[in-house]
Formats: C-alpha cells, structure tokens, sequence
C-alpha cells in the first residue's frame, strides 16, 4: 500500500496553489518539527498549497506517521475532489492508520478510518478487507445485505453521506440491483462527489427495475438529468 502514495508526485504540478483547511477528526491539523521533536526535520517544506501537502503527506507515510499522512492528504483531496491521485493518496493514509488502530483494539475507530479509506478509493481492497474484519470482531456478518443496508440506511438518515455511500457500495457488491446503485448514486450528489455519483446512477439506469420501484427509477433519471445538465454547462 505504501507503494501506491508515492506514484502521483508526476501528476501534480498542474495543480493551482491554495491554502487548504483540514477536517479529519481526532487527528491535530497544526503541527510542526518542534511539536514532533523526537522525529527528524522534515525534508519538506512546510505546506502552503496542494502539492506541499502532498508532499508532506508522502512523507509522513514514508515515517509510517499514517494519521498525520491522512491530514495532508486531506488538504491535497479538498483541492481536487475528483481527482483520482489524490483521493489514492488519502484511501492509503486512511487504511494504514486504521490497521494500526485495529491492532491496538481501537475497533470503532479503525472503523471511521476504514470507511474514510473506502469513501477516498472504492477500489482499496486492502480497507474493504480490513473493515469487513472489523465488523467481524463486533460480531456481525460484513457479508450480510440486510445488514449492510441497515447501516447504509442509517447513516443516510444522519446525514453521515460518505459513510453511507461505503455503505451502498458494499450493497452494490452484494447485490449489483437498479436500486442499490441508486442510492448509491444518491449518497454521493449529497456528498458532493458528482463524478462518481454519475457513473452509479447511469449504472442503475441501465439495470432492470422491480414494479415497485418505478417511483425511484423517476428520481434516479431525474438526477442524472440534473447532473449532466450541469456538466454540459460548464
């Protein structure tokens, strides 16, 4: 995994510079080389825009400092959020801080940071396997679909979209139904992540729909409508 942070320096220097704001809880979003004394300066600067984020980010991977890697990385995602390089950066970070929290027994938190990893990078097989280990050691079935809805469906009444959209993802694998994808599709306009979002609602769209989901299937269409609409627009 830790291979993987490393591959997108070439790809960022496109990147505008901006001052970014980080959001991860329970991790500290200011820090310097004095606050980490027992620790070598860092070889990077400290960051002031994407690229120095990353940057950091990487190398505070390289450290094994996998918490303050996910708060970088973070700031680099919030610059960009659909870009793949970046949301691959973050899925790493988050995972490996999550297996560390899982050794210590810190299983609701491994939890988060499992979730946060998958929301970054569906395709992170490394934190789909660990949170199904996790949910293992809290006596569920991770491999139940009346289970996995039933948090998919919670967290999305708590307005919690991103671990929703985990969620449904899992139900999608599950079981690849019109109305999985849909809500799938659904949690992420909500999480702002539109990209993503189109390809699962298209996903739905091409999908047979039982008889009483036809109301869902007008939405679905509806809100693909809207989300190309506004791509074409810009």
């Amino acid at each position: 995994m830790a291979t993987q942070f490393r591959r997108i320096l070439a790809l960022l220097a496109a990147l505008p510079a901006m001052i970014l704001t980080v959001t991860i809880p329970g991790v500290a979003a200011q820090y310097d080389s004095h606050q980490l004394t027992h620790h070598k300066p860092f070889e990077t600067p400290t960051p002031t825009n994407a690229i120095e984020h990353n940057n950091r980010g990487v190398e505070l991977g390289a450290r094994g400092m996998w918490a303050l890697a996910a708060v970088e990385a973070e700031a680099a995602v919030k610059a960009s959020p659909e870009s793949d390089p970046f949301r691959t950066n973050l899925s790493v970070a988050c995972s490996m801080h999550a297996q560390l929290l899982a050794k210590d027994q810190r299983i609701p938190e491994a939890i988060d940071f499992y979730r946060k990893a998958l929301f970054a990078d569906f395709r992170n097989k490394h934190a789909s396997a660990g949170l199904d280990k996790c949910i293992e050691r809290e006596s569920k079935d991770p491999k139940s679909l009346a289970y996995r809805l039933s948090l998919a469906e919670q967290a999305e009444q708590e307005k919690l979209y991103p671990v929703a959209a985990v969620e449904y993802k899992v139900c999608t694998q599950l079981l690849d139904s019109a109305e999985n994808n849909y809500r799938l599709g659904r949690c992420l306009v909500k999480a702002d992540s539109l990209g993503r979002a189109q390809v699962a609602l298209k996903s739905a769209m091409e999908k047979t729909w039982a008889k009483g989901e036809l109301a869902d299937k007008a939405a679905c269409q509806a809100l693909l409508d809207k989300i190309e609409g506004r791509s074409k627009a810009q």
